[in-house]
């Protein structure tokens, strides 16, 4: 029955897979698409350097903050340690939101949206560009590993997915798939994409402003097996808010794909 579940899960992949493709021809490479480049809605972010240096630290401030209280709380409990782990996770990603929180009313707005459009439209967007970016993802995993392995270099899961693979409880594996599906696009795509991503923009040359933050938001998840799909998915998710205007496009694609892994790894077809 596993080994069932394996391939039927393999084979809705491929079919995700093949949809990405037939998406990626049609808005990406087709004639029509390449003859077409609408300016992008997303406007210049009006702040100055002081004010980024302040977001930036709102954040660091919030995340280490709230992490180091997470920490003294979880070690006071009777959990074990990968229960304490999940809590240290949920407070940290809340003082990532405190701080934008602070922030946004202490210091200056934050909305990195542009107000049009209605709510569903994100989930159309952010459907359509994980879909296009599963196929990419698919191949530049390959190639990556192949490259690990011809160096002989490690090629070792993350540790978010070591940790899926040994939890056993059903309640912490669906903590742990909330703070992937929900927390984690959340905070990471309002920091690094509505956040660093748009302050850059218009101040860096685009191909550095598109690859100085996924580089950054590759590196910080402390994979090297990961970090070519990491970087490629920062990059696809940069391109599809510039596109798009809107955040939660890109919030709607990175939970997608959390939730496309998680699947995967439950259904032992992931790793």
């Amino acid at each position: 029955m596993t080994d069932q579940i394996t391939v039927a899960a393999e084979i809705v992949e491929l079919v995700l897979a093949a949809l990405g493709c037939v998406l990626l021809w049609r808005f990406g490479f087709s004639p029509a698409a390449r003859g077409v480049r609408a300016p992008s809605p997303l406007p210049a972010w009006d702040l100055s350097v002081n004010d980024f240096l302040i977001f930036l630290l709102c954040n660091i401030a919030g995340q280490l903050l709230f992490g180091s209280v997470g920490a003294a709380i979880a070690s006071r409990l009777a959990i074990g340690a990968d229960a304490k782990l999940l809590l240290g996770g949920a407070i940290g990603q809340l003082g990532v939101l405190a701080g934008l929180a602070v922030f946004h009313f202490g210091f200056r707005p934050f909305r990195p949206s542009v107000a049009r459009g209605e709510g569903r439209s994100d989930f159309v967007s952010g459907g359509a560009t994980f879909l296009m970016l599963l196929p990419l993802l698919l191949l530049v995993g390959k190639l990556w590993e192949m490259a690990l392995e011809r160096f002989d270099l490690p090629v070792e899961k993350q540790d978010l997915i070591e940790l899926f693979l040994r939890l056993k409880s059903p309640g912490l594996v669906a903590a742990l798939a909330a703070l992937a599906i929900v927390g984690a696009p959340l905070t990471e795509e309002l920091v690094f994409r509505g956040g660093l991503f748009r302050y850059l923009r218009t101040r860096w040359p685009r191909a550095a402003a598109v690859l100085v933050p996924a580089a950054i938001f590759a590196t910080l998840h402390f994979t090297l097996s990961g970090f070519a799909p990491l970087l490629l998915l920062a990059i696809v998710f940069s391109l599809a808010y510039e596109r798009t205007g809107r955040i939660g496009t890109t919030i709607v694609a990175h939970a997608l794909f959390n939730l496309n892994s998680i699947l995967l790894i439950l259904a032992g077809a992931g790793g």
